[in-house]
């Protein structure tokens, strides 16, 4: 599980996992499904060892590495057009 004390703590875990990640939105006013439910279930987790499992199951970061705690996170990578390719050969 993920257990964010504060605001900060929230979005340095942002800044570290989520904006390259393609499910991270454009569109500010919109959040991250994974993220959004751990922040508004985060308290919640607290002697619910049913809301913690589900946590914990789409951000372990007891048992995963860094950078591979989210469950649904899948990096954006650029792409690179066959003009653009050869190119920079």
């Amino acid at each position: 599980m993920a257990y964010f004390p504060n605001g900060d703590a929230c979005e340095l875990f942002q800044a570290e996992h989520c904006h390259d990640c393609i499910h991270w939105p454009d569109d500010p006013s919109k959040g991250c499904a994974v993220y959004d439910v751990h922040l508004l279930w985060n308290y919640d987790q607290i002697g619910n060892e049913t809301v913690k499992n589900i946590l914990s199951t789409l951000i372990d970061d007891e048992h995963k590495p860094l950078g591979e705690m989210c469950s649904m996170r899948v990096r954006e990578f650029p792409v690179v057009t066959a003009d653009e390719e050869e190119k920079h050969g």
